[in-house]
Parts: C-alpha cells; structure tokens; sequence
C-alpha cells in the first residue's frame, strides 16, 4: 500500500471511530447533543466534506465519481459553514434543511453506486449502504419535527453512528482492495 493510500486508510479508520464513538455516546447522553447539537453536526458534515474530497482522488480515473464526490463535498461544507454561522438558529429549521440534505446526497450515491457497480463492486456496495443510511435518516429528520422536536438529536446520534460504522467498513474494505 503505498503512502496515499495509507492516509486514505487511516483517514476512513480514525473518522469512523470518531464517528462510531460520538453516535454511541450521544445515544447514551442525549443531553450532550442537545447541548451541543450544532456544533457536532457541523463538525460531521465538515469531516464528510473532507471524506468526499478525498475521495476525488481515490478513484480519479472514474469521472462521474470525481464530479459526484466533488459536488457532495462542497455541499457538505457549505452545511457546516451554514450551521457554524447561525447556531442560535431555530434547531427544527436547520434540522430539516439537514434532513433534505441528506436525502437527496442519498440518492446521488445510491445512483453513482448503480452507475460504477460493475468497476468497483466492493466499494459501490458500500456506498450503496451509506446512500441508504442518508436517504432513511433524511426521511426520518424530516418527518420527525412533526410528532417530536426532542427526538431531533437523538436521531442525529443514531445518524452518525450508522455513518461511523460504514467508514470502519470502508477502511476494511479499501485495506483489504489495496493488497
């Protein structure tokens, strides 16, 4: 494995153990996210901002996965900037343009996972599940301010650590592609 794969490596690892950790410990101590909801979700769409620009190097012979991961990357940015810059904001509201957010990042993963399934079929099921994640959690964020506001950030725990543990299984998957 060479030295950027490696970092590639190490980047999925320790970001889906971070990941992994806060989901399980927001799920256990909600009163965490609630009090610092803001904060931990900008600091997940900027880590998945980052994920997606790597990504772009990754598989840089693919080209409509360079475009994807490219307009993927600097939306997840441009949420994070947008949380950071407005955290007195009302909670549902961000909530729900998060929530439209990630059902429609699900769907274009779940496209460029069909549309690249047979030129990397390991990683394109890997990716299928993380659009899944997105498009059920999406869904889920949506709808919920409907019956129950205090539910919001629970969700987003339960959010992040399905997310965490898809990372942990990319790196697996990318270690095991990369020998």
């Amino acid at each position: 494995m060479n030295e950027f794969n490696k970092k590639i490596y190490y980047y999925l690892l320790i970001t889906g153990l971070i990941f992994t950790f806060l989901g399980v410990y927001g799920v256990f101590n909600p009163l965490f996210f609630s009090t610092y909801f803001i904060y931990v979700l900008a600091f997940f769409f900027f880590t998945s901002g980052v994920k997606n620009f790597i990504k772009c190097f990754e598989h840089r012979n693919i080209k409509c996965h360079i475009g994807y991961s490219i307009l993927i990357g600097v939306l997840d940015i441009v949420i994070a900037l947008s949380l950071i810059s407005n955290p007195l904001g009302s909670q549902v509201s961000i909530a729900i343009y998060a929530g439209i957010f990630l059902t429609i990042k699900g769907i274009f993963i779940i496209l460029n996972s069909i549309s690249n399934k047979k030129l990397i079929p390991t990683l394109s099921n890997l990716s299928f599940g993380s659009g899944l994640i997105d498009i059920f959690f999406g869904i889920l964020i949506i709808i919920l301010p409907i019956f129950a506001t205090s539910f919001i950030s629970l969700c987003f725990a339960w959010y992040i650590l399905f997310s965490g543990i898809n990372l942990f299984a990319a790196a697996i998957s990318f270690k095991q592609l990369q020998k």
